[in-house]
Order: C-alpha cells, then structure tokens, then sequence
C-alpha cells in the first residue's frame, strides 16, 4: 500500500534488542565483493566473508586473489569490463579470471561452471533472505514486484524473482544510487509511546483517549521545535497488540482513537487476521484475550518529493553491440545485445536474452524474460514471459574469448 513495513523493535549481534522503531529491514551478505570458497568437505561456498571495497574483487587488482561474486559476473560476460562504472575504473578481468580457474581446479568443473555456480548460491542466499521477509510473514510473493536497487542488485533480481514466483522485476532509472536518493527526501520523524499494558475486555476507552490525547500534544511540540509548518506536520496513530500472556506484539496503524468497545474489538479483530496471516492460526477468542502494551505516535514532518530531472531518451530499442555472456549451466556462451539504458524510450520492449548497461547498474534480461520501458522509464521485466529460452535449446552460442 505504499507505505514501508516497521519493526517496533529490532536486534543486533548476539541477539541485543533494541526497542527502537525502524524499517523492518533484512540485509544479507551478499555484495559484489562476496568471497567465493571451498569447504573442507570440498563443496562450494559464498561468503559470508568479503573482500569488500577495499582490496575488492580480484579483477580491481588491489591485492585480494580470491575469486567474488564480481568476478564470476566478468567472467560470465555480464560485466562490461571496460564500461564499468562508466569506464572511471580499471579492471583486469583476466585477474578475475586467474582467480576462477584456481576455484574451479579446486571443485573439479569448468571455470564457466565455476562462476555460474558462484552467482547460483549467491541468489540462493539473496532468494531465502527474501523468502524469510514475504513468505515468513504471511505475504504472498506472487502478489508482488521486486524492485531492484544498488549497483548490482538487477543482476541478480530477474533470477530470485523466478525462484519465489514473483511476476515482475522494476528497475529504477537509477537504482545505484537508491539509498542516496532515499534518504535525502526521506520524512523526518519522530516516534514516542506511552505504555498502556491493559487487557482489552477492561480496557476504559476514555482512560485511551487521554493517553493518545497527550501523545499528540507532545508529537505536536516537537513538530513546534523542529520549525515544521502546520501544512507539513503529519500524525500518525498506532497501537501495539498481543495476545495476553504473549511476549511478541504486532503494531497496528488507527485511523481514529477507539472510543467504544465495538471499536476496540475491530482492533482486536485487525489484529487477529495479522497474526493469522503471518503465523497461520489464531486463537479462538473464548479461550484467549487481548492486550494492548503501547500506544504510539509518530509525529511527522513532511518533505517535497524529489524533482529527479532525467535526460530524454535519444533513440529507440537498437542494441550498441553484442557479445557473449553465460546465463545457464549446461548450455555456453550466447551472442548477447546490450543495450545502452539512456536511449531507450519508453514503450522499447526487449526480448531476452539481453543486457541494459548505465553507469550505477547492469541490468540482465535471461533467456525467457521479456523487459519494457514504461512512462517513467522504469525497466519493467516480466520474469516468465516465455519466449527466448529457445535460444537456450537451440544452441545459438558464441566463442568466449579471454
């Protein structure tokens, strides 16, 4: 609906609460500089150590000659290695290269085998994070799109969404910079609680309104001190609510404060189907009570949304050239069109297999996926549209040169 997901409380290493509110976030380990390894049981690995920026992937020939998740990309022909980030770095793919072959010797396969295997586990890792972030709590993946964000993030995206039935992928215009452009538009907000701790069958809705009373008060003061207009200020209502006897509790948005009992039983029942939602039963209410633990108030400045000015399209959907790039084990190379992101207009539609290149992103279209430009030049990729997976069958391939 528009509107991030929030965690009420949130946990750091060793399992340390922090009763803090936050974007319910989940980050996993799984960046460009993700080192690729064997066991001592000879099998595969994929992080969770990193080579990180600094000395980075092998290919940045900045000391580290363990093979990454970036290598395997420059390998398979997915990174354009004289065009990455807009050609200002230097790469050495056959360094990535060295670094692959000393794995793939290692595990006793091919060195194209290598690297798919290393991007195979790496959107495994990615694909269970995002399983425990949609199907873990009661979401349906299929009901939605993923969105590709970071610099690598649409290299993976198409891959993942596959695996979790998710129709479609949405690229930004400029994904790589998405945190960046995030948080300088991002609502200042500040959130504040009062403890309320009453089981709902005993519950005084005037003693309810009081309290949510004085949290609009203070929310309204400290919109005051931060010098927010009156046509910025925003306030945002919510309760946390359990079962009683519960230790977890799942925070409920209000429209209005409840102020008769049928309105604090259609809180109840909200969160009743919440909480069958995400764990899959509830408890019959002659056997089980509610309790509210907190009253919430987010007091909200407003911020105008960003006027991103983005440079018109200067051509169609003609690709700047073409080269071989791996997508499936089992198969080789396929001469493969890669697109420059800047001159497709909206409406270009894009067969896959296929390649879109710009400066913060590359954004991979496999066999079997089609992509269109819409009105805002999202890159919209529909993951299972069916045709370019002959491609794969016929074998239309191409010599791989190092």
């Amino acid at each position: 609906r528009g509107k991030p997901s929030l965690a009420s409380e949130w946990r750091v290493d060793w399992n340390i609460p922090i009763l803090f509110p936050a974007i319910d976030l989940v980050a996993i380990g799984a960046g460009g500089g993700t080192i690729a390894w064997v066991d001592a049981g000879g099998s595969l690995r994929v992080g969770p150590h990193s080579a990180g920026a600094v000395p980075g992937p092998a290919a940045l020939d900045q000391g580290n000659e363990e093979p990454t998740i970036t290598d395997a990309h420059l390998y398979l022909g997915r990174l354009n290695a004289e065009r990455y980030l807009g050609g200002d770095v230097t790469i050495r793919p056959d360094l990535g290269e060295q670094a692959i072959a000393r794995l793939a010797a290692k595990l006793g396969m091919s060195e194209a085998e290598a690297a798919s295997g290393i991007i195979r586990i790496a959107n495994a890792n990615m694909t269970e994070a995002t399983h425990l972030i949609s199907v873990e709590r009661g979401y349906d993946p299929r009901d939605f799109a993923l969105v590709s964000g970071g610099g690598a993030g649409s290299l993976h995206a198409v891959e993942i969404a596959r695996d979790l039935g998710i129709p479609h992928v949405v690229v930004p215009p400029t994904p790589g910079v998405t945190s960046a452009l995030g948080i300088l538009q991002v609502d200042l907000r500040h959130d504040i609680l009062r403890s309320v701790l009453t089981q709902t069958q005993v519950l005084d809705p005037a003693h309810l309104a009081r309290v949510f009373a004085e949290l609009q008060d203070e929310a309204q003061q400290i919109l005051e001190q931060e010098s927010i207009p009156a046509d910025r200020r925003q306030i945002e209502l919510s309760l946390d609510v359990r079962y009683y006897g519960q230790t977890p509790y799942m925070n409920l948005v209000i429209d209005e404060v409840p102020a008769t009992p049928e309105a604090v039983q259609e809180i109840v029942e909200r969160y009743a189907d919440a909480y069958e939602s995400e764990f899959g039963y509830r408890l019959d209410e002659e056997i089980a009570s509610f309790e509210f633990v907190n009253a919430r108030a987010a007091a909200i400045g407003v911020t105008d949304s960003a006027d991103i000015e983005r440079p018109a399209p200067t051509g169609g959907a003609e690709p700047r050239e073409t080269r071989p790039v791996y997508f499936d084990e089992g198969a080789d190379f396929l001469d493969t069109p890669i697109y420059d992101r800047d001159v497709l207009g909206a409406d270009a539609t894009l067969e896959g297999p296929a390649i879109i290149e710009q400066m913060d992103t590359t954004v991979l279209i496999p066999p079997g996926a089609r992509a269109r430009v819409d009105a805002d030049l999202n890159v919209v990729i529909d993951v299972n549209a069916g045709a370019g997976r002959e491609a794969l069958a016929a074998g239309t391939t191409a010599n791989r040169g190092s």
